[in-house]
C-alpha cells in the first residue's frame, strides 16, 4: 500500500512540474535558423527540456536537452549545407563528457575524443609541423611532441567560420593593403583557446579584424601532449586578406 501511494504522489510531482514549462519558438536571422526549446514558467531565462534548432532550409542543425538551464544527455550537431552528423556525444552539467564522435561533410569519422580522459582513441588528423611551441612553467619551449593540438571541428568548418565572418577593413582597401595576418594562441590542456595576438601584422586595421574573427572559433580543441601529460601548446590561423 505504501508502495502504490508513493508512486501515486511521484506521478501527481511529474505532472505538476510539467506544467510549469513554457514553449519557445525563436527565430534566428543571424544564424538563419528557428529554435524550438521549453523554459521554466517562473523563469524563463532557464532552458529545461528538450532543444532542437533548424536551418530555414528545413535540415536540422542542432537536437539535445538542457537540464534547468545546462547542457545534459545526447547532443546531436549538424553539417550546415547537408541533412548529415557532424559530431555527437553526450553533455554532463553543460561540460562534454565520455567519448565525442566527430564526422567530416562526407559523415566519415573524422575523430573519437573523450572528453572526460583527455584520449584520442582516433583521429583522420595529420600533424605536417616538424616542431611546436610549448608554454611550460611560464616559459616557452620550441619541441617535438607526441600530440599536437588541434581542432575537433575540422580544418573546412574552422576556416568556414574565418570565411562567413571576416570583413575587409574598408581604410585597408582604400591603402591598398593586402597580405597574410597570423593569430597565434594558446591551447591550454583543457582544450581552451586563451591568450590570442598577433604574430604577424599587416596593418590597416587587419589585424584587429582578423582577431577578432579568430577568437569566434568554438573551444573546440584536443590539447598537445607532451612527456605523456596534457600540455599547453600555440596554435597558429592564418588570414589572408587579397584584394581584387
Amino acid at each position: 500500500m505504501r508502495f502504490t501511494t508513493i508512486l501515486l504522489l511521484f506521478s501527481i510531482t511529474t505532472i505538476s512540474f510539467s506544467q510549469k514549462l513554457k514553449d519557445v519558438v525563436e527565430e534566428d536571422y543571424d544564424l538563419f535558423c528557428r529554435n524550438e526549446y521549453t523554459v521554466l514558467k517562473k523563469d524563463k531565462s532557464v532552458k529545461h527540456g528538450t532543444y532542437k534548432s533548424t536551418y530555414v532550409s528545413g535540415n536540422p542543425r542542432i537536437e539535445g536537452y538542457y537540464s534547468f538551464g545546462k547542457k545534459d544527455s545526447l547532443w546531436i550537431y549538424f553539417n550546415p549545407f547537408k541533412p548529415i552528423v557532424s559530431s555527437r556525444g553526450h553533455y554532463k552539467e553543460d561540460k562534454k563528457v565520455g567519448v565525442w564522435q566527430y564526422f567530416d561533410d562526407k559523415e566519415q569519422p573524422m575523430h573519437l575524443y573523450n572528453h572526460s580522459t583527455g584520449v584520442l582513441n582516433f583521429t583522420t588528423y595529420t600533424d605536417t609541423i616538424k616542431t611546436h611551441i610549448l608554454r611550460i612553467d611560464d616559459s616557452l619551449v620550441e619541441t617535438k611532441i607526441s600530440r599536437p593540438a588541434f581542432f575537433l571541428l575540422g580544418e573546412k568548418h574552422k576556416m568556414r567560420i574565418v570565411r562567413d565572418n571576416i570583413v575587409y577593413p574598408q581604410s585597408a582597401i582604400e591603402d591598398n593593403i593586402y597580405g597574410t595576418v597570423i593569430v597565434s594562441f594558446f591551447v591550454d590542456k583543457y582544450g581552451i583557446a586563451k591568450d590570442h595576438f598577433i604574430s604577424k601584422s599587416i596593418g590597416g586595421g587587419c589585424d584587429e579584424e582578423a582577431l577578432r574573427v579568430v577568437k569566434l572559433l568554438p573551444d573546440e580543441w584536443v590539447p598537445a601532449i607532451y612527456n605523456n601529460a596534457l600540455v599547453e601548446a600555440q596554435v597558429s590561423v592564418l588570414i589572408t586578406f587579397q584584394l581584387n
